[in-house]
């Protein structure tokens, strides 16, 4: 009985962790220009991205976004 309830717990446990996908390897370089207040994002190397349609012949890219967060002042 007791090893069914370890078995239970683990199971619940698994159930509560996301799977990860691997996507490859990413180098890349941040720069940001406070006089001008820009940001350069620039991607130096990528390695093993994988094609992501059923024919394995798309070509891989890279997606970037960035959001905007305001301090909370107080």
């Amino acid at each position: 009985m007791e090893n069914e309830e370890q078995k239970e717990d683990d199971d619940a446990a698994g159930a509560s962790k996301p799977e990860t996908e691997y996507l490859g390897k990413l180098q890349y370089e941040l720069k940001y220009d406070f006089n001008t207040q820009t940001l350069v994002v620039k991607v130096v190397q990528a390695a093993d991205l994988p094609a992501m349609d059923m024919g394995g012949v798309s070509d891989p890219y890279v997606k970037v976004t960035c959001i905007h967060i305001t301090p909370n002042t107080s």
